[in-house]
């Protein structure tokens, strides 16, 4: 999640007992293959749960150059400034790999100030 996500959800991580607070409800905290904190978003029909509505990012055929260049730069903001294959990746997972939107990976990671 983004710092500005955390924020939003008024985070408090306790890092000595790996787990975390989020919208003043205790959150558990798992861990990645990499050792990185994660959290299940999975939808339990645990009703305490009560989280606003997440943005869906989409990319449709429909959508021009510049929509779906604004949705790409923010996947590959939130997903770490991962590479471009990488996103390839995933874009191919959504099924949404048409050759405009592969072109444009190519282009925001090999122009990201990040990255460089």
């Amino acid at each position: 999640m983004s710092k500005e996500s955390l924020k939003r959800a008024d985070t408090v991580l306790d890092l000595k007992n790996d787990t975390a607070e989020m919208f003043c409800k205790p959150v558990k905290l798992h861990f990645t293959s990499s050792g990185y904190y994660c959290i299940d978003i999975s939808n339990d029909g645990n009703e305490e749960h009560n989280v606003p509505e997440s943005i869906v990012l989409l990319i449709d055929e429909s959508m021009g150059e510049n929509e779906k260049k604004k949705i790409l730069i923010k996947l590959h903001q939130q997903f770490g400034h991962c590479s471009a294959n990488r996103l390839k990746q995933l874009s191919k997972s959504a099924c949404s790999n048409d050759d405009c939107t592969l072109k444009l990976l190519d282009q925001i990671v090999d122009k990201c100030d990040v990255c460089l």
